[in-house]
């Protein structure tokens, strides 16, 4: 449901993307890429706790592959999990505005900081 809204926001926001972007010179893939801004989002899939240890430790070291990556390649990244979905695309606004002014942005950036 949060990817299908994302989507519907960036395309009635005249934003281009890109859905299931590979990571240039990887095998690994974000679920959105929005070339104007070089910015990645990356949706957080729920883990449950009854899954194996193995595959829960596997999830997080690919979720940090990527952070790195991204990092490495100077591509912003938003790492979200289902949350607020307004919320979200009003803060997605506030830091496509927040890139175009300063162009890349270091850190990771948690849209729901504070709420």
């Amino acid at each position: 449901m949060f990817r299908r809204k994302l989507k519907k926001f960036l395309h009635t926001s005249n934003i281009e993307y890109t859905r299931d972007w590979r990571i240039p010179g990887t095998v690994f893939i974000v679920d959105y890429y929005l070339p104007e801004y070089n910015l990645a989002i990356d949706y957080l899939g729920m883990l449950h706790p009854s899954e194996e240890y193995l595959r829960i430790i596997l999830y997080m070291r690919r979720q940090f592959i990527k952070v790195r990556l991204c990092k490495e390649k100077r591509i912003s990244l938003i790492e979200t999990c289902q949350a607020e979905n307004d919320y979200f695309c009003t803060k997605l606004v506030e830091t496509l505005h927040l890139i175009k002014a300063l162009g890349y942005i270091q850190e990771i950036i948690n849209p729901f900081q504070g709420v």
